[in-house]
């Protein structure tokens, strides 16, 4: 079993964390259609997967776009 090299772990874990910044925007996108400039930036500033798994399920379930951004500007 081949066993992988630092830059290729560090390339997977940005891989996790750019899939789930890209998850998270989706959701976003189809449920309210439009996603502002600024909730963009935020979002792809984070580094947490943990964080940004959490906002997933947020941005399935909250009720708006205010209030995501709201949620947005506590983390």
């Amino acid at each position: 079993m081949p066993v992988l090299s630092h830059m290729e772990i560090r390339g997977m874990q940005r891989g996790i964390v750019q899939t789930a910044r890209e998850s998270v925007l989706e959701v976003l996108t189809v449920r309210f259609e439009v996603v502002p400039p600024e909730v963009i930036d935020t979002i792809n500033q984070i580094e947490d997967v943990s964080v940004l798994k959490q906002l997933l399920r947020e941005a399935i379930a909250i009720n708006s776009m205010v209030e995501f951004q709201q949620l947005l500007s506590q983390s």
